[in-house]
């Protein structure tokens, strides 16, 4: 235990990170009372629902992103100044014990500070006549592992780099890039392949550190895919830390292989953002020639910045053309991912059987009887198993793959008051060979009509073939 962490230095943390502890507690906590106050005085209690703490988990969350950033900057400084560097690493302790208790330090004032502002929002509440513990309990749920891979990001980007500067790049790049591709990767293999739900891309967890709203999935899937994130960051950061040398401090980054990936790293994150966001708006010549530009002009001013030599604005174009080439290869896995699932086009009697996962009932009238059918094969989970329902399936899944690459889920409508919504189902589709792909395929039509005459809305439901057929399986009319 002592080669890991050592007491004295955890309260030598503790003591560093006072200044700075209690002016991010004191506004966190000062916001945990001033907005359910303001919440109360404005809307009432009545108009208050069970979500209330929605708007404090929002500036929790920002203080789980920033905090052990912060903190870890005050406590881990040494690390920028060789002076400092060379005092602590000549203390006759262990580097794992150095680093494993100043992280232990971070996590303690950060995670503690969350906690307090918490409860006293809830007590605040509760003083109030609003009870939200059991929405507490949920957030807390996620603000821990949020606040625990925080910290394993920051400490990480400390342990690669000699200055502050770059030690925030590094900490943007690592907390930005893996969702912005998780997402990236998956819209573009959905909008090729519009018969893929957007959820079927990535499928073993979402990171609750990304999560900062009501709606927040707080499963144990998604609080152990977290903490196994963070882990991984935990064991990097100690490697690098360990294997750091003192005369690095004050250098931009421990190494020049490292430099380089930050180079890389940063150049494709802005080409990435360029692409899919403006792509569309310029032509291929014209677009080339503004991520050039834009392009060149980050990693320029990042190599100023980080390195402040002039001399080393000669790296600028070889990381352009490496980022470039990060991007084509992006770009062209997506492609592949994406070719490979729009080969799945089975033969009706390739089909052993099929479920339906979910249905969208998004605009759909409560009281269509046909909808309230495939709501039950939903809740039931209802093998099919027709060779009919099998050959309509694979129709409306080959009409779908010919689709848009901007997919089917769509709203088509001229004015706000006349429109089109398709209704979507999410087939579990079983072959055979025992071989399962979720597919999204549309069973009808919701058409809404708005008459300025009589003031009177009304909705139209069609269903198509496949949608018909569902409706009326098992002998069962609706």
């Amino acid at each position: 235990m002592k080669n890991f962490f050592s007491l004295k230095l955890y309260k030598e943390g503790l003591s560093q990170l006072r200044l700075m502890g209690f002016l991010t507690s004191f506004a966190l906590i000062a916001a945990a009372v001033v907005v359910p106050v303001i919440a109360v005085l404005t809307f009432g209690v009545r108009s208050i629902d069970t979500d209330a703490l929605a708007t404090v988990t929002l500036f929790i969350f920002a203080y789980a992103w920033v905090a052990p950033l912060v903190l870890s900057f005050t406590l881990f400084s040494f690390l920028n100044s060789r002076r400092k560097s060379d005092f602590y690493h000549a203390l006759p302790v262990k580097r794992t014990a150095l680093f494993g208790s100043f992280t232990a330090a971070v996590l303690t004032w950060t995670i503690i500070t969350a906690l307090l502002a918490l409860i006293v929002s809830t007590a605040v509440y509760a003083s109030l006549g609003v009870m939200v513990l059991t929405s507490a309990l949920t957030y807390l749920g996620a603000i821990l592992p949020a606040i625990i891979f925080a910290t394993s990001a920051a400490v990480f980007a400390q342990a690669l780099s000699g200055t502050r500067f770059t030690s925030i790049v590094i900490y943007v790049l690592f907390i930005a890039l893996p969702p912005l591709l998780k997402a990236l990767f998956a819209e573009g293999v959905t909008s090729s392949v519009p018969s893929i739900p957007p959820g079927e891309v990535f499928q073993l967890g979402t990171n609750l550190f990304y999560t900062a709203y009501s709606w927040v999935d707080v499963s144990v899937q998604n609080i152990l895919y977290t903490l196994a994130y963070a882990a991984v960051f935990f064991a990097a950061a100690a490697v690098f830390f360990l294997r750091r040398r003192s005369e690095v401090a004050g250098s931009s980054a421990i190494s020049a292989w490292v430099q380089w990936l930050c180079r890389i790293a940063l150049g494709f994150l802005t080409l990435v953002f360029l692409y899919f966001a403006y792509s569309f708006i310029f032509g291929a010549a014209q677009w080339v020639i503004v991520s050039a530009v834009v392009t060149t002009l980050v990693l320029l001013a990042f190599e100023l910045i980080s390195t402040r030599r002039i001399k080393n604005i000669v790296n600028v174009l070889p990381a352009l053309a490496a980022s470039a080439l990060s991007l084509v290869a992006f770009i062209t896995l997506v492609w592949g991912v994406a070719h490979f699932e729009a080969r799945f086009s089975p033969q009706p009697s390739q089909i052993q059987s099929f479920t339906i996962s979910n249905v969208d009932e998004f605009m759909m009238p409560a009281t269509d009887q046909q909808m309230a059918r495939l709501l039950q094969f939903q809740r039931d989970k209802t093998p099919i198993s027709d060779d009919q329902l099998a050959q309509l399936l694979v129709a409306q899944l080959d009409e779908v793959n010919q689709t848009p690459s901007w997919g089917i889920v769509r709203w088509d409508s001229s004015n706000f008051d006349n429109g089109s919504w398709t209704i979507t189902t999410d087939f579990n589709i079983t072959l055979q060979n025992g071989q399962t792909k979720l597919r999204r395929i549309p069973v009808g039509t919701v058409t809404d009509s708005f008459s300025d005459d009589d003031m009177n809305w009304s909705q139209d439901v069609s269903f198509n073939a496949l949608g018909e057929a569902l409706a009326h399986y098992g002998g069962v009319r609706p």
